[in-house]
């Protein structure tokens, strides 16, 4: 079965794929909006759970902290940390969970590469915490402002926390 997903990030864009098997773009800074959350939600029901949270919570307000949302399936953590330069931001992948990242507080860019082009493990993927990661350069750097967000699903590697200054930084994580 094939899913047509449009997500808008300042103009539509078309991804494209499947259930089982999907075309793999690179992600995009994205607003919440009903026809950005409509698109996740084709790609997995799960992001249903998240988007209800997030409209009743106010991410500015919430201490620093891992907040389950539905039992380890969609939880989300809220950190203050230090960005760092491109050179020193390591890619990293995960296999069970896509991660939605949303800045809260600043201005935070992404690395990004495909997966599949990721060759350089640093070490193997530690299982318990569902990520591995790779010395393989930053192929793109995608800029996301506060309170946008982007996803990143597991057949993309990304490194986050790469700017200046310090950042208030919320992390969901949503089952695949």
């Amino acid at each position: 079965m094939r899913i047509f997903v449009a997500i808008m990030a300042a103009s539509l864009i078309f991804l494209h794929g499947c259930v089982k098997k999907h075309t793999v773009m690179q992600p995009i800074a994205q607003t919440f909006s009903p026809q950005t959350e409509s698109a996740w939600i084709e790609v997995n029901p799960r992001f249903a759970t998240l988007f209800d949270w997030l409209r009743n919570t106010d991410l500015s307000s919430l201490e620093p902290g891992m907040y389950e949302i539905d039992d380890r399936e969609v939880y989300i953590t809220v950190s203050d940390s230090q960005l760092r330069n491109k050179q020193d931001a390591p890619l990293e992948i995960h296999d069970l969970y896509y991660d939605l990242h949303i800045p809260i507080s600043g201005v935070e860019s992404y690395g990004f590469r495909h997966r599949k082009e990721c060759l350089q493990p640093k070490a193997p993927i530690d299982i318990a915490n569902d990520i591995q990661f790779f010395s393989d350069s930053i192929g793109a750097v995608i800029e996301v402002q506060p309170m946008q967000f982007i996803v990143f699903s597991p057949d993309d590697a990304h490194a986050p926390m790469i700017g200046s200054g310090t950042i208030r930084k919320a992390v969901a994580k949503i089952l695949k």
